[in-house]
């Protein structure tokens, strides 16, 4: 897996990118961390060279002691935050309709559900993702608009916003590679926004590039009330939307 990041990234983010992205990835592939227009690698994570979290290479001094630094625990303490969904009233209130978790209905198409969906299977009681997934996109998504270490956050309200309410990606189903996008009921009921609109058509654009099938775990309230000017009938917005849907 080779991810590019910003040029102004510094060493130790480059490391914290490539281990957490080892800790909640599937498989055993090395992780290859660009900085900038970088030809070379900053890091490369080798997942499978040990198992004492001391593998990460190109750039980071052979002497580091093992074990994540800082930095690495409080991505992987955001990471888990974005998987908890929205506030936890609204999780409670799913049982009473019927509804699974929208992470967990991801586990039940795309994972080996064991242990049952909702419970933790990784270390530090980490919940893992499905076995069959490829690749979530946009996992950050929106992250500065809601989140406490966010640079835009409101303090006075206790919205939660994680993934912009829509999880995107690919993963395996039944031997065959799908693209996915299941709306997170516990965001703003499903609804859709600027952030997440983004990455549905980034995921609809990578299905007609790849010929492969696209599952829609559809479960919205329809376009967010106070985000529908500007992107919702724009080109770039839900009308390129309806235009790729169509093309699928």
């Amino acid at each position: 897996m080779k991810v590019r990041i910003a040029g102004t990234a510094s060493q130790e983010e480059a490391t914290a990118i490539a281990s957490a992205l080892a800790q909640h990835r599937p498989g055993s592939d090395p992780i290859e961390v660009y900085v900038g227009d970088g030809a070379d690698p900053a890091v490369v994570h080798d997942p499978t060279e040990d198992a004492d979290g001391d593998a990460a290479s190109g750039g980071a001094a052979a002497g580091d002691e093992a074990g994540p630094t800082d930095r690495e625990r409080a991505l992987r303490a955001e990471v888990a935050d974005i998987y908890a969904g929205g506030p936890e009233k609204y999780r409670e209130r799913l049982a009473e309709q019927g509804k699974l978790f929208v992470r967990d209905r991801l586990e039940l198409w795309f994972g080996k559900t064991d242990p049952v969906p909702g419970e933790t299977d990784g270390e530090d009681g980490r919940v893992e993702p499905p076995a069959g997934l490829r690749f979530e996109d946009g996992r950050f998504a929106n992250f500065d608009g809601w989140h406490p270490d966010g640079l835009d956050a409101d303090e006075d309200t206790d919205d939660r916003l994680p993934g912009d309410g829509l999880l995107t990606g690919a993963a395996e189903f039944d031997g065959r590679d799908v693209h996915f996008m299941a709306n997170d009921f516990t965001v703003k009921a499903g609804s859709m926004a600027e952030k997440g609109v983004e990455k549905f058509l980034r995921m609809q654009q990578r299905a007609l590039k790849s010929g492969q099938p696209v599952l829609y775990l559809m479960d919205s309230s329809g376009a967010r009330i106070d985000q529908q000017r500007g992107f919702f009938a724009n080109r770039e917005g839900i009308g390129k939307y309806y235009y790729n849907h169509s093309m699928l």
